[in-house]
């Protein structure tokens, strides 16, 4: 059966718990955590750090908040759960709410209905290889309602590469060099009630301008990038007397 991508489906998961500096995590619980790859790595947004375990055991690891926080999606990017096959559980002060089941080491967003608690924990079975995740996020997911714009540019299939021809002074043929870039996007929508640009808009925008975020374009099947906003953006405007636009201009990764 063909995969079908259902535009009305995508997601941004922002304000990120883990990572805002105005809450207090009084207690990050591993089971076990490699030299130089601790679980407290999973509290910043660098992607070069994150948290390895030690044996291919099971596992967990468990963040304790002094105040209850309401959560609807969790992420992961640069995992290899998808490579190892294995599916994450999700729990919330000890209550399974979501399993994150990659299909491949990609990142991954999973929403849920709004769930409150104080204990946010990962839960792995065991590995073929050793756990390992770069970046992590627990919080606010907001719906692209009423779903993203005709013509829109899917990440993951864009081109995260920049490529140079090396070429002699004769003009032979050297090779080439290939280096890593992020792939330039654009979220944009319209047909969007105002009460939308009231909330969760307003919230989102000014979490975006500070923070990266995962945006998912195709829930359906978790096609998901690591993100941050970038250049000039946009105000949102009316296309009548009822109807709103607005758009986002981004970049971000996808392994």
């Amino acid at each position: 059966m063909a995969k079908v991508c259902d535009v009305h489906q995508a997601w941004i998961g922002y304000s990120n718990i883990l990572t805002d500096p105005n809450l207090t995590i009084n207690l990050i619980n591993p089971t076990e955590q490699a030299a130089g790859f601790e679980a407290i790595n999973l509290t910043n947004w660098f992607t070069f750090e994150g948290w390895k375990a030690i044996t291919p055991n099971l596992h967990f690891i468990d963040f304790h908040f002094d105040d209850p926080q309401t959560v609807s999606y969790v992420a992961l990017y640069k995992h290899n759960l998808g490579s190892n096959n294995v599916t994450m559980s999700f729990h919330v002060d000890n209550s399974l709410t979501a399993s994150v089941d990659p299909d491949d080491d990609s990142p991954i967003m999973v929403t849920f209905p709004e769930v409150t608690g104080t204990k946010f924990s990962f839960l792995f079975p065991p590995f073929a290889s050793v756990p390992e995740i770069a970046v992590a996020g627990i919080g606010k997911a907001a719906q692209i309602v009423p779903g993203l714009k005709a013509g829109f540019e899917q990440p993951r299939n864009g081109w995260d590469y920049k490529t140079t021809n090396n070429i002699s002074e004769m003009g032979v043929f050297l090779g080439r060099t290939r280096r890593k870039q992020a792939v330039n996007f654009n979220i944009s929508t319209d047909g969007v009630d105002y009460d939308w640009l009231v909330d969760p808009w307003r919230e989102l925008r000014d979490e975006l301008l500070k923070h990266p975020f995962w945006f998912s374009w195709s829930h359906r099947y978790y096609e998901t990038v690591f993100a941050w906003t970038q250049g000039q953006q946009s105000t949102p405007s009316f296309e009548d007397q009822h109807w709103s636009q607005w758009s986002i201009e981004a970049a971000g990764l996808f392994d």
